[in-house]
């Protein structure tokens, strides 16, 4: 009967690891970050960049109400990329969290924004550093898609602190 009991838990746990690292397997948030979210962006090709997103994500940024759905992120990037160049985007993901089928990455940012034209949203160029969290949500055919994200600038902290 030991025995029995001894096999049975021997193939539970079999049929645990294997399903772990298949089904479940996170793909490396890190690299699809730089690969799917920033590369894009950086390089104005906002089709490429809309296919990390959910069809119901969220944005939230800094001074705008929030960008609810692809269309209306699609717009935000589109007025980025058509009135800005991005002279340099430097992002790091400082931690990634997972439970089932959902994840999330949290990191920061600096960045520099050339205006285009003196027809450019004012208070956007220049550099800037800031903060962004990511929310990812695992498909049901297993892609992995952002569905929140929100980032924001910040400030050098004083001296001392």
């Amino acid at each position: 009967m030991k025995a029995f009991f001894l096999i049975l838990a021997v193939l539970l746990l079999a049929g645990c690891a294997k399903g772990e690292n298949t089904t479940n397997a996170l793909p490396d948030l890190k690299a699809d970050f730089q690969t799917r979210y920033i590369a894009p962006y950086v390089a104005g090709n906002i089709d490429a960049w809309m296919q990390v997103f959910a069809d119901d994500a969220v944005a939230l940024h800094d001074g705008l109400p929030p960008l609810d759905g692809k269309a209306a992120i699609r717009g935000f990037g589109d007025a980025v990329s058509s009135n800005f160049l991005i002279n340099k985007l430097d992002a790091e993901i400082d931690e990634v969290r997972r439970d089932g089928n959902w994840a999330w990455t949290r990191g920061r940012f600096v960045a520099e924004f050339v205006a285009k034209s003196d027809a450019a949203p004012p208070g956007v160029a220049g550099e800037r550093m800031g903060k962004f969290l990511l929310v990812w949500e695992r498909q049901d055919d297993g892609n992995w898609l952002v569905i929140m994200d929100m980032g924001n600038g910040m400030q050098a902290p004083p001296d001392g602190v």
